[in-house]
Order: C-alpha cells, then structure tokens, then sequence
C-alpha cells in the first residue's frame, strides 16, 4: 500500500528595483505677469505666463470661457488680438497626472485668478 505525501512548495515573488513612482497629486502652478488685471489695452494684449510643473501637459488660454489658444511650454509668451470690450481671461493648467488649476482673478479676489481687461480702439 502506498502512502500519499504532501510536499508543500514555497514560492516567493522579489521584486527588485520595481518600486512604482508615487503618485503626482499636486496641481500646477500658474503665473500671469502679463497682461494686468483691470487695465485698459489696445486691440493686441502681451500674454506673459509662467507655469511651474514637471510633468506639464497642456495650458489652455480662454477669452470669456471660449478657448482661443493651446501650448506646452513652461513659459509662455505670445500676443494676442483681442475684440474692442472687456475680456476675462483664464489659463488653466493640465499635468500628465490629471491635476489641474484655472487661474483666475476677478474684483480683486486673490483666490481665484482670471484677467479682467479692457480693449480700446486706437493705440497707446
């Protein structure tokens, strides 16, 4: 007669040198140098912004929530031509995690952060 034996069998799993990347959960960082808040410009505005992100994704531009401009640079520089009137304008950040900020600032409130201005006929 013969006897069943259990052989139990270890098996260990090592992973070496695959430790995953935290996770980035911070949002980017957004700075508008250019144009002012609350100033009065001709039909072309200098846009001045500087983005502090790693791992920038995409930066949208939009003029009264329309989206009029897109770009992947840390620092941006561009001029745009706006309409004669007041504009809001909004920069929103996007990074490769998903995190995101929209900078805006209206009636002075330092939380939020778009740019109110106003266009004008003519030149300086």
């Amino acid at each position: 007669m013969h006897s069943k034996h259990t052989i139990p069998i270890l098996i260990m799993v090592c992973a070496l040198g695959f430790a995953s990347k935290p996770r980035d959960l911070i949002s980017p960082e957004i700075i508008i140098t250019s144009p002012e808040d609350g100033k009065e410009y001709p039909k072309y505005v200098e846009l001045k912004v500087q983005i502090k992100e790693e791992n920038l994704s995409l930066v949208s531009v939009f003029d009264n929530g329309k989206k009029i401009r897109e770009y992947s640079a840390t620092n941006i520089l561009d001029t745009l031509e706006l309409a004669y009137g007041v504009h809001e304008l909004t920069v929103r950040a996007l990074d490769s995690e998903g995190n995101e900020i929209k900078k805006k600032r209206k009636d002075n409130n330092k939380k939020l952060s778009s740019y109110l201005l106003q266009t004008r006929d003519g030149v300086l």
